[in-house]
């Protein structure tokens, strides 16, 4: 017999032994998906964002939210993305929330941010004599700092030296006056310096209608009205991610851009004045946004809350009122925070609650507050008239008012860790420059 026909029998007889010895297995039911899914979408010192998602068959049906073990809400979702805020937590706790309905549940675990110390010693000290101003002020380390401006001193014989100083280099315990020189079209010169934005002891930006870029001890002016074309503009601050991403805005709307190698007009769309910069990667507003404020003090409903995203400007939705009520005078915001704004009073915009007034809790005696930075959102410091320096925890702000004194305004503040610098003007008919340093216990 063919080899062929002896296989085709061997593969049959096996065919017929497995079907004998294999008995039908039952299907497999698919594992049920989890109607409800339950994440943390924000959290602070005292509230927490949660985003709750449900699959269409749970949609209108009544659900129960626990925090820990307590019921703290049954609520009836009408859409498949819900978002809730818990305003009820305390600082620095662990908290366990619980979504359930029937046989389901969703669980998210959070801890909120700790607050920070309201407890800081603060020194205040005049800088010049009579017509001497103060602009701005950058940290660079706890011995390291700048301060801007105009400040005249007497010179050797006791005379009025009529050539200022414009900078003011702080070592970690007292303030030296130094001189910053440009060529100005061949004209030598020492101009007021209004802005300041360092990275490090050898990176800092200066502003004095046309930035000024050095090391510390050497300065290279830009004169950009010449470079581009237009001797309108003039820039007064500075923001960057770094030397290479630079961003200065000024009088009549101006903004300019530098990427280290070439200088750009961004057209801004209005002719306010623009007052501060500020920018970064926020979760609600998306990866390298920069803000600028701006106000027209002739012009009614002129605020400005401007938003450059990929060289274009638009304007950040800013409340009609907030437009109405006063000048917008700076801005700042870090990755999760919300943005602040400061001016008349204290605007929080968070991306998912939107709009509110700072005013209740910074009070009424706070008004006009010129300048805001932060570390973290539960670290925030604010500056402005009356001498007022007021620091937010991530709970409540406290005004120092060691510091506050009529005539005495500080224009510009910034903090870096456990270091706190304000810096303004004392006085109206023979105004000095004036520092507030503050270190926290």
């Amino acid at each position: 017999m063919p080899m062929p026909k002896i296989i085709l029998v061997l593969i049959l007889t096996l065919s017929l032994f497995l079907q004998m010895n294999c008995k039908d297995e039952p299907p497999v039911k698919p594992t049920p998906t989890n109607p409800l899914q339950l994440t943390a979408e924000d959290v602070s010192c005292t509230e927490a964002w949660l985003k709750i998602s449900l699959t269409e068959s749970e949609v209108d049906r009544a659900l129960t939210l626990k925090r820990n073990d307590s019921t703290i809400a049954i609520i009836t979702i009408t859409g498949k993305d819900t978002l809730l805020l818990d305003t009820l937590l305390l600082p620095n706790n662990t908290y366990t929330y619980t979504l359930v309905k029937d046989n389901w549940s969703a669980t998210a675990h959070i801890t909120t941010m700790d607050t920070t110390s309201h407890d800081w010693n603060w020194t205040v000290e005049q800088l010049g004599i009579t017509q001497s101003y103060l602009h701005d002020v950058a940290i660079i380390n706890d011995t390291l700092a700048y301060a801007v401006g105009e400040i005249y001193i007497n010179d050797s014989t006791g005379k009025f030296d009529n050539t200022p100083y414009n900078l003011a280099k702080w070592n970690g315990k007292k303030w030296e006056l130094e001189r910053v020189v440009i060529n100005h079209r061949g004209s030598i010169g020492v101009p007021i310096l209004n802005g300041i934005f360092a990275f490090s002891p050898t990176d800092i930006w200066l502003v004095a209608g046309s930035p000024i870029h050095g090391d510390g001890k050497n300065w290279t002016y830009f004169d950009i009205r010449a470079i581009l074309g237009k001797d309108s503009i003039s820039v007064t601050k500075a923001w960057g991610s770094s030397s290479s991403d630079m961003y200065f805005v000024g009088w009549g709307g101006g903004i300019i851009y530098y990427n280290g190698t070439t200088w750009k007009k961004i057209e801004s769309g209005t002719t306010a004045e623009l007052n501060d910069v500020w920018g970064g990667s926020n979760k609600w507003l998306g990866d390298n946004v920069v803000l600028v404020t701006g106000m027209n003090g002739q012009l009614f409903n002129a605020n400005k809350l401007l938003r450059i995203k990929n060289g274009v400007v638009d304007t950040l939705g800013l409340p009609i009122e907030y437009t109405k009520r006063g000048l917008l005078t700076s801005v700042w915001f870090n990755q999760y925070s919300p943005v602040y704004i400061s001016g008349d009073w204290i605007f929080k915009f968070h991306g998912l609650a939107g709009w509110n007034s700072e005013e209740e809790k910074l009070s009424q005696s706070a008004l006009g507050t010129y300048s805001i930075r932060g570390n973290n959102v539960n670290d925030i410091i604010t500056s402005g008239t009356i001498g007022l320096i007021a620091h937010f925890n991530g709970v409540s702000w406290k005004m120092f008012n060691e510091v506050k004194l009529n005539y005495r305004d500080f224009h510009s503040v910034t903090i870096k860790e456990n270091l706190a610098i304000a810096v303004g003007v004392e006085g109206t008919q023979f105004p000095v420059g004036i520092i507030a340093v503050g270190k926290r216990k």
